[in-house]
């Protein structure tokens, strides 16, 4: 009797400890999962975009010969917002160059404001 008992626990401790043991193989592959998707989210999309699309900075100079493609420039812009509603007069037309801290259009009606 004594003897199935300690059978019987030898039994439970090693189950125990097989337990245990694939509880730390399963966290560490889910951590090398995790780890791994990781990396293909942040790196692999852009090793592919590097590959596919090639990227050149504008640079001033002459042209030498035109070749007809579709591209898309990139440019930084800011956004600047009215202090009040009102109507919009422009002082210069689009595209045209402006120096700095001059008068690019009113706001007339409510709250007259002129922007620099």
């Amino acid at each position: 009797m004594q003897q199935d008992f300690l059978v019987n626990n030898k039994r439970k401790k090693k189950t125990k400890r097989v337990i245990k043991k694939r509880r730390i193989i399963l966290l560490i592959m889910l951590t090398l999962f995790f780890v791994a998707a990781v990396y293909i989210v942040n790196y692999i999309p852009g090793r592919i975009a590097e590959i596919l699309i090639n990227l050149e900075e504008l640079t001033g100079g002459e042209i030498m010969s035109t070749v007809p493609v579709m591209g898309l420039i990139l440019k930084e812009e800011e956004v600047i917002l009215a202090p009040s509603a009102g109507q919009l007069d422009l002082k210069i037309k689009e595209g045209e160059r402006v120096s700095v801290g001059g008068i690019i259009a009113d706001i007339s009606g409510g709250y007259d404001a002129q922007f620099t």
